[in-house]
């Protein structure tokens, strides 16, 4: 009985039913190898067709030592401009002046004598030839304690109290030298008459003895040798109490003289510490108000060209071109995403913005240095490029300083098909080899730990086939599990 749900549909004829249910088998056979063909043409293709990586960047041209532009560091005009466009100048040379609250001239004067070298002549100069009260601005207050530092370290020299007490308390420790020298002298001599005095007492006291003298003379003998031991002992003492005066004398001297010492020191270092504080007004006054050449060059003006112009802080006043400028170089800045693949003598692509590249073609380079220490999250790449600025089309650009564009580094290249399975690797990678190496970690320390424990609880009257059959147990319920 046929089942009512079956519905059959013939929506083709019967030719076209026997074509497509039954293919011819050639056209099978031809179709999958042209497949292949072409799969394998493809294949072989993206293997030999390789492409770089490139990595773009910002990049200026410049020179090894590029123009030095001169920044206002404050608000105001400019008061003495002293140099005209194009003109050469020197390190050093002042250039211009701007508005402040001192007298130029005073302040340079300071400057001058601050770097007079001789110690003794700068702080006579400081206190002699400069003004009583000079118009220093903000430099004021810094010279008005350093000037009073000086001054009162001239006075305390040119008084010399110290060196008159010292010489005095010398004079005196001479004195007592002297003194010394004679009471000792007299010491001697008494000793010596005591010792004759001496004698004879004992030869008297033995005339006396025998009854040859009287009493009477005896006993003057003795008195005269009383008197000799008397006057010895004062002796000594004077002269123990003049060598103690002339021990306090040279103690008092040694103090004085380490007193002197330390308040010279002392006067000293507050001169040089009051000097220090003024030559970093002075410094940071010529920073804010004067404008030097920093190197040999020349002038060049941009927007300011008179004085009396009103300057706003961070505003480039006028550059310096250098002398010697060097050679033409660019420099690029890459980020640190894509730094480890860039590296020196890699071909550089420059295109600046100033010449389109349609028209002009590109600026070729070779990257010459790398910083090692990134600056602001960045590395400083210097390319080398042709001097004459000539393209890829051979024409010849006029060199400007700051000229900015584009610069394509050209990386390694790889071929197509290595790209292609690049994600592919990654993944076997990041999956399957760390599976892998996961479970061969885990067996080994499963291992480690069932023959260790198979091992600490086999006793000596286990033996090694007990042992190792166990050991097979349970690996084989390990493998079940």
């Amino acid at each position: 009985m046929p089942d009512p749900n079956h519905i059959e549909l013939h929506t083709h004829s019967d030719a076209l039913e026997e074509i497509i249910g039954q293919p011819p088998s050639w056209l099978v056979r031809r179709g999958i190898g042209l497949f292949f063909l072409i799969l394998l043409i493809l294949l072989a293709g993206s293997w030999f067709y390789r492409y770089p990586d490139v990595v773009k960047t910002p990049v200026v041209i410049t020179t090894e030592n590029p123009p030095a532009p001169l920044v206002a560091r404050v608000d105001g005009k400019i008061i003495s401009l002293q140099v005209k466009n194009g003109c050469s100048v020197k390190q050093g040379d002042l250039l211009a002046v701007m508005e402040n609250p001192a007298t130029t001239e005073d302040v340079l004067q300071l400057g001058a004598l601050l770097s007079i070298q001789d110690q003794e002549k700068r702080f006579a100069a400081i206190t002699a030839i400069v003004p009583v009260e000079p118009a220093l601005g903000p430099v004021q207050e810094p010279f008005s304690r350093y000037r009073k530092r000086v001054s009162d370290y001239l006075y305390f020299l040119e008084l010399d109290l110290y060196g008159r007490k010292i010489a005095s308390v010398k004079g005196e420790i001479k004195q007592y030298g002297e003194y010394v020298e004679q009471v000792a002298r007299q010491v001697k001599f008494l000793e010596d008459e005591l010792g004759l005095v001496r004698k004879q007492y004992v030869r008297d006291s033995l005339l006396f003895a025998g009854e040859l003298i009287s009493e009477s003379a005896w006993e003057q003998s003795g008195t005269r040798l009383l008197e000799k031991s008397r006057e010895w002992q004062e002796k000594k003492i004077a002269l123990s109490s003049a060598l103690l005066r002339m021990k306090e004398k040279e103690r008092e001297l040694l103090d004085l003289e380490l007193a002197q010492k330390e308040e010279t020191a002392l006067l000293h270092s507050q001169c040089m510490e009051a000097e220090e504080v003024l030559r970093s007004a002075v410094a940071e006054w010529e920073q804010n108000y004067l404008m030097r050449s920093p190197a040999n060059g020349m002038v060049s003006f941009t927007r300011f060209w008179s004085r009396d112009q009103y300057v706003a802080k961070g505003e480039t006043v006028l550059t310096i071109v250098p002398e010697e400028p060097g050679d033409i170089i660019g420099r690029a800045r890459v980020g640190q995403q894509r730094s480890g693949k860039v590296d020196t003598g890699q071909q550089v692509l420059i295109r600046l913005d100033n010449f389109p590249y349609l028209e002009y073609g590109h600026l070729p380079g070779r990257i010459r240095n790398i910083s090692r220490v990134p600056d602001q999250e960045a590395y400083v790449v210097e390319v080398r490029v042709p001097q004459t600025l000539e393209t890829n089309y051979g024409i010849r650009l006029d060199f400007s300083d700051g000229m900015q564009g584009t610069a394509r580094i050209i990386t390694d290249e790889r071929p197509l098909l290595i790209r292609i399975l690049a994600p592919f690797r990654y993944m076997y990678e990041r999956h399957i080899r760390r599976r892998d190496r996961f479970d061969q970690n885990g067996r080994s320390s499963s291992s480690g730990w069932s023959s260790g424990g198979m091992s600490s609880r086999a006793g000596p009257g286990m033996s090694a086939s007990v042992a190792g059959s166990a050991f097979s147990m349970r690996k084989a319920e390990r493998l079940v599990k």
